[in-house]
């Protein structure tokens, strides 16, 4: 084609690559400095045209915009009616990019998108869709997703913190009732086991706050310190946010705990009281190492669900970290807010001075080391600030 027009929408960064042999791309999309216009429009945003857009010698083209919507190839074929579109092109509709569409509201996304220019016609024009953002995009939709949670009235986010204290009681409850409840298995084959137990439980207490929305302590180390570390919010908001959702994950699971007690229905005694047991016997080092282990693998299901728009994609993505940070015996702290507590109920020889002291303390500040440093900072260093993808 002779000329190549897009229509973008909310996005900061699009990098879009030209793909094509010699003699493939014509001669004037082929120099540094290239006529190719970028027109953005979209609710609430000024349309504007970015012209002269820089285009390297190896067809790669950067330019400021939006989400990467559709594809134009102006003087192919008939024109599509977009509004946003330059009056007089005639164009060819490209296929969108699920892979561009944010992961919610107030979330900003970052796209890359291939397009192959083939002088055939649209037929041979092929479509580069993917549903996986590549990782520098994942950061700019974690950072968004921090944006939006700063920005939650201290109400909601109590609510949506309680809400995610007993989804994750839930997925606990799970595992006592049928993951770690296997005896005859654990004598048999432990190996096994353990994978039973990490994949029936807490994976589903993740995934439903990932779906269906909930302020999880845990993941929000990981979320708010990558939104602080790109300067998108303060310090402030990170704290006010943190002391908020652990607080209500606490009060959330204490109150599942309560609820399924009172409804008769408490997980096996035998299996519920060895587990609080083991937590609260581990030194304080112990307890430590193995929440900075457990968080980590937390963050990296909560990143890389953050990557995909699909339901089976999140699920996936939230699924197979979790299994391994349970079948591997690491320490989750809002896990934990409902594994001791159901033991103490249930009668097992722990003081809540204990629990608090030898397990939720420690285990709480690996927790942050784990999604702050471990995943929120290795990232934001690679990706974050005037990084190139």
């Amino acid at each position: 084609p002779s000329a190549l027009a897009l229509h973008f929408r909310n996005c900061q960064q699009i990098n879009l690559r030209l793909l094509g042999g010699p003699g493939v791309l014509p001669a004037h999309l082929a120099s540094r400095r290239s006529p190719i216009t970028i027109t953005t429009a979209s609710v609430g945003l000024e349309s504007r045209s970015h012209a002269n857009s820089v285009l390297d010698q190896r067809g790669t083209m950067h330019a400021s915009g939006g989400d990467l919507a559709h594809c134009y190839f102006p003087g192919v074929d008939s024109a599509p009616s977009v509004a946003a579109m330059p009056s007089g092109s005639a164009a060819v509709p490209h296929a969108p990019d699920p892979a561009c569409e944010g992961p919610g509201a107030g979330a900003t996304a970052s796209a890359a998108a291939s397009v192959q220019a083939n002088p055939q016609g649209p037929s041979a024009v092929a479509a580069a869709t993917t549903d996986v953002c590549l990782p520098p995009a994942i950061l700019t939709r974690i950072v968004g997703m921090g944006v939006t949670k700063a920005g939650l009235s201290s109400f909601k986010t109590v609510l949506l913190g309680l809400l995610a204290g007993v989804y994750v009681g839930f997925g606990a409850l799970v595992m006592l009732h049928i993951g770690a409840n296997c005896p005859g298995l654990a004598a048999s084959n432990p190996g096994l086991q353990k994978l039973v137990a990490g994949a029936f439980g807490l994976p589903f207490g993740l995934f439903m706050v990932l779906v269906c929305g909930a302020e999880l302590f845990t993941g929000n180390t990981c979320i708010m310190a990558a939104a602080m570390y790109a300067g998108a919010i303060k310090p402030g908001d990170l704290i006010k946010n943190w002391i908020l959702s652990y607080g209500a994950n606490l009060a959330g699971g204490l109150f599942l705990v309560w609820l399924i007690c009172y409804a008769g229905v408490p997980p096996p005694l035998a299996t519920t009281t060895k587990i609080a047991i083991a937590k609260s016997s581990l030194t304080f080092s112990q307890a430590f190492a193995r929440g900075i282990l457990a968080n980590w693998l937390v963050n990296i299901g909560v990143w890389q669900a953050t990557a995909t728009t699909s339901l089976p994609g999140k699920l996936l993505a939230a699924v197979v970290p979790v299994i391994t940070f349970v079948a591997c015996g690491l320490e989750h702290s809002v896990a934990n807010m409902f594994f001791i507590p159901m033991g103490i109920f249930l009668g097992a020889d722990i003081s809540w001075r204990t629990f608090f002291l030898n397990n939720l303390l420690p285990v709480t500040l690996g927790n942050i080391i784990g999604g702050a440093i471990m995943v929120a900072g290795a990232y934001s260093l690679a990706w974050g600030r005037n990084k190139s993808a």
